[in-house]
């Protein structure tokens, strides 16, 4: 009677157990089939979630793109790389984010080496794609590579026959070479195609029939009118109105906008380097008489030598380097100026003589010090 007792005890032990044992066997293979199909998607079904975010992620950046260029505000434009980023490290070949990436790099310091990189893979990527030769293009030309960037609007032009900012550059490459009966057709077409920077082509058109160059007052008027999102070589004219005003026996004007060294240096315009001398010059400098006698001065003496320098940056990377390893500590110094924020007369002179002493103390004196250092050294060396 025990016996059966304890039979009929240990049975529904021994089926529970069973009962469990199968039940855990089953979930293993339920989950390790769906392990398994999970597995399958991925390798079978494209990967539509990473570019649908690659997208996302370029759309972020493409917002504070727009902000650096439109509003010059100088964090988005690290915000918008940030972006591009992401993007290329879930599609590395994400031809747009290469692009924007390369746009933003070049306004933040003229970046020319990295910029370049980045067309260049995005035209390996895509041989034909307009924007990535129109821009390669234009960077190239506002570096003095003329030559090499007519190439690349042409092959943009051959494959993309209604890319039209490709017929402007072009144009305003000619019109800057005084080519005009060159010009003039190209200007006419594009018009006739297009409202893009209608009111730059207008007038660049209306120059090249009175064969005469851009004046100050028309490269200020187009700087007003240009959209920086597209590379146009616009600081090809810079070098077209100063030779102009020369020629004419022009004094510079003050509101010139030409920092030819400083644009060279870095490579555009909408360099944080080149929009500080801007912001000093004309928030600072200009709201007092002594600022403004000053810059009459300094025109006179700058512009007779800014040209020249500005060229042979764009002719010798390794001289552009020198100019910006010495330029550095001097736009440094020149921050100073911008806590003028009264204009007030007294102000600006006190910091002005600051200034210049810094400069001289940086530029002449220490380099004095050290030669006689120097000469003392060798002296008491030869003793």
């Amino acid at each position: 009677m025990v016996c059966k007792l304890e039979k009929s005890l240990k049975n529904p032990f021994r089926s529970f157990n069973y009962f469990v044992n199968y039940f855990i066997m089953v979930m293993l293979k339920l989950t390790l089939s769906l392990f398994l199909i999970f597995v399958l998607i991925l390798v079978t079904v494209p990967n539509s979630f990473a570019e649908q975010s690659a997208e996302e992620l370029f759309e972020i950046g493409v917002d504070y793109y727009f902000e650096f260029f439109d509003d010059s505000v100088q964090d988005s434009g690290y915000k918008a790389i940030e972006y591009f980023d992401k993007a290329l490290e879930i599609d590395p070949e994400h031809l747009q984010a290469l692009i924007h990436k390369a746009e933003i790099l070049h306004g933040f310091d003229g970046n020319f080496e990295e910029t370049m990189a980045l067309f260049d893979k995005a035209l390996e990527i895509d041989p034909t794609e307009p924007y990535a030769l129109v821009n390669k293009g234009s960077v190239l030309a506002n570096n003095g590579n003329l030559e090499e960037s007519m190439a690349l609007y042409e092959t943009a032009l051959e494959h993309n026959p209604d890319f039209f900012q490709a017929k402007l550059n072009i144009a305003i490459i000619l019109y800057s070479q005084e080519k005009y009966s060159e010009a003039i057709p190209l200007l006419q077409e594009y018009l006739e195609e297009t409202d893009e920077n209608f009111d730059i082509a207008e007038m660049l058109l209306k120059n090249a029939q009175e064969n005469r160059p851009v004046t100050q007052e028309e490269y200020k008027e187009l700087e007003e009118k240009w959209d920086p999102t597209n590379l146009i070589p616009i600081t090809l004219l810079i070098k077209v109105v100063v030779a102009y005003a020369e020629t004419d026996n022009e004094e510079i004007s003050n509101d010139d906008g030409g920092c030819l060294i400083a644009t060279a240096t870095y490579g555009t315009e909408l360099a944080p380097q080149v929009q500080l001398l801007r912001e000093i010059r004309d928030n600072t400098l200009f709201s007092t008489t002594s600022g403004t006698s000053f810059m009459s001065g300094f025109n006179t003496i700058y512009y007779s030598f800014a040209p020249t320098v500005a060229d042979w940056e764009r002719e010798s990377p390794l001289f552009k380097e020198t100019v910006k390893t010495l330029i550095t500590p001097m736009l440094s110094t020149l921050s100073i100026m911008s806590l003028a924020e009264d204009g007030s007369e007294e102000q600006v002179l006190g910091l002005g003589i600051s200034v210049i002493a810094l400069n001289l103390g940086m530029y002449i004196a220490a380099p004095a010090m050290i030669g006689l250092q120097v000469r003392k050294i060798i002296k008491f060396q030869n003793y």
